[in-house]
């Protein structure tokens, strides 16, 4: 009796069952493409069972958590597991987009991530800021930066040019430039060689021993996922290289993923031997005009505070970073992993300026080792 009346003072949570991506069935693929086709926020090739798919191809330690309600699936929440820490999202660190990819009249009353499942606790740095809301999670909102294409790229243009005219306009004139000083200038929407999606590895490699970041296709597996990706037609996801070439060779180019309605920028990057010629932005508006032209109604340049994109955004998407974990003991004693990289993110947080600084010191400190 003392059991059930401790029960009857909770709502009747949703059975969560969680299993490896392969043995997903193709009527829970079908499924989970429904839910993203009815909300465009879903959308997002991240948050694709080919993406999921492909990151299980690329690593072992992903995992689909199945929400069942009775005996219908009403979502689906791809994640990475741990032995120790809280879960990640799929490919965390390389993952712009993260959700419970759900249906119409999903229960988030009813959601019980730790109770019900493997889920201890999950950690997120995109995700949904509405979902992070309903799920009750510790979490700080940030935006990521898009360009809205659902009226096309006349209506597009015309509202760039009135609000960053002086910007738009000189990536027009640089491109022209361009057309005088060589004899054939080039883009391509979808570039299907393979010399492309090198010249992209290598490229950007260099761009990163240049400026001192991470090395982003050290991991083995990142490049695994890399070639999964290019090999990817499907309508919820297409991998997806676009290049700028001047008399033949490569001056910017990026590795995008795309699906129906959403590009997401991935790994972009250009030739510094061009720089006064601004390549990457010239190749950014091409690309967004192509993207008009093929019907796509949201570019998602992902969060950051570059200046491409504070000129060419014209919308944004509120994101949540954080956690959600299991009341009790256990669920703290997971979260303590994160606390570290917590403090950290709450220092840049208060302090943006000193961040700032520092970080472009060590950067700086970092050139110079890469020159020498």
């Amino acid at each position: 009796p003392l059991r059930q009346d401790a029960k009857s003072r909770y709502p009747p949570y949703m059975k969560i069952r969680v299993c490896d991506p392969l043995e997903l069935g193709e009527s829970e693929v079908d499924r989970w493409h429904l839910f993203q086709s009815r909300d465009l926020e879903l959308q997002s090739p991240f948050l694709s069972p080919e993406f999921t798919l492909a990151t299980r191809r690329a690593r072992s330690d992903i995992r689909v958590a199945i929400f069942e309600d009775g005996n219908e699936t009403v979502g689906f929440l791809p994640f990475t597991q741990r032995p120790l820490g809280p879960a990640l999202p799929v490919a965390a660190g390389y993952c712009d987009a993260q959700a419970i990819v759900h249906g119409e009249d999903f229960d988030w009353a009813a959601v019980d991530l730790g109770g019900q499942s493997e889920l201890v606790a999950w950690s997120f740095d995109h995700l949904l800021a509405e979902q992070a809301a309903l799920l009750g999670s510790h979490h700080h909102q940030a935006r990521s930066s898009a360009i809205d294409l659902s009226d096309g790229w006349a209506a597009y243009r015309a509202w760039v040019l009135q609000r960053h005219k002086s910007y738009v306009s000189g990536l027009e004139r640089k491109r022209r430039r361009l057309e005088r000083e060589f004899t054939d200038v080039s883009f391509t929407y979808r570039d299907p060689s393979e010399a492309a999606l090198r010249w992209v590895v290598e490229q950007k490699s260099e761009q990163c021993r240049r400026n001192g970041w991470r090395m982003v296709f050290k991991p083995r597996w990142v490049m695994t996922l890399i070639e999964e990706l290019r090999c990817t037609r499907e309508t919820a996801l297409e991998g997806v290289v676009t290049t700028l070439r001047v008399d033949g060779k490569i001056i910017a180019a990026g590795f995008n993923l795309q699906s129906r309605s959403t590009h997401a920028l991935w790994f972009p990057t250009y030739d510094v031997v061009y720089s006064r010629h601004s390549p990457g932005a010239v190749w950014l508006l091409a690309l967004t005009e192509a993207l008009a032209a093929d019907g796509v109604q949201r570019f998602d340049l992902g969060k950051g505070s570059e200046h491409y994109k504070s000129q060419l955004a014209n919308s944004s998407l509120p994101m949540a970073e954080g956690w959600v974990r299991r009341p009790g003991v256990v669920g703290r004693a997971v979260v303590l992993v994160e606390t570290p990289n917590e403090v950290a993110r709450q220092l840049v947080r208060r302090h943006p300026a000193v961040v700032s600084r520092a970080s472009a010191a060590i950067q700086k400190l970092r050139a110079v080792g890469y020159s020498l």
